[in-house]
């Protein structure tokens, strides 16, 4: 009796799921419906069919931080540099920028670059990518007012997503080494000031463990 009521009941479920697949399924007269680049069907569970009303939301990327990313390398310095890639596109859709192969597009560009450049530019790169944080970040944009590139400051800098996606490496090696020339000359953020200063003030304080100095009054002088 027990195993008749279970096969009834597997029955009903099988019945319920075919009734409820025949009405959310499209026909010829109502085909599946299209949404605009950049969007997506909400639920995504079942078929949209153009004669019900569905919502297209813009798809967004699962990953948008990129933390901690090695950029080149310099065994010979402090060794790996690093940057943090951030995707703050807008109705982009749903690939991240991993996906794109940009973070990949530009670790290489700017390890080839650093490899490429002499002394003076080679302490350029390190300055921009340790600065006094340890890192620089990389600000990835859509739908802005600028072709290449945009410096904030001495460690951040934006750039526009068309011009990764169609830059080929040589070029992008190129823009690269003179982006990192223009951040130099730059000022570093104000949030970074005031740890440049404390920075400064430790190893002042730090210098009689080291050389040989001892502060008189505020004053640093050989003992």
């Amino acid at each position: 009796m027990k195993r008749k009521i279970n096969i009834i009941k597997m029955l009903l479920w099988g019945l319920i799921l075919i009734l409820a697949f025949s009405v959310l399924a499209c026909d010829e007269e109502d085909p599946v419906c299209e949404c605009p680049n950049g969007t997506a069907h909400e639920p995504e569970d079942f078929p949209c069919c153009e004669g019900l009303d569905c919502d297209c939301v813009i798809a967004e990327p699962a990953v948008k931080e990129f933390k901690d990313q090695v950029m080149f390398v310099d065994n010979t310095q402090a060794g790996n540099y690093y940057a943090d890639i951030i995707d703050t596109r807008t109705q982009a859709g749903s690939k991240t920028l991993e996906d794109l192969d940009i973070i990949t597009k530009l670790q290489d560009a700017i390890a080839a670059g650093y490899a490429a450049s002499g002394a003076a530019a080679k302490g350029r790169f390190r300055n921009v990518f340790e600065g006094v944080v340890g890192k620089a970040t990389i600000t990835i944009e859509n739908n802005v007012n600028y072709e290449t590139y945009d410096a904030d400051n001495r460690t951040n800098v934006r750039f526009n997503i068309d011009y990764l996606l169609s830059v080929d490496d040589a070029d992008l090696q190129t823009v690269i080494i003179t982006m990192v020339a223009e951040m130099r000359n730059l000022p570093y953020a104000e949030i970074s000031k005031s740890i440049t200063r404390d920075v400064k003030k430790t190893h002042m304080y730090q210098l009689p463990l080291f050389c040989g100095v001892v502060v008189d009054n505020g004053t640093p002088r050989v003992a």
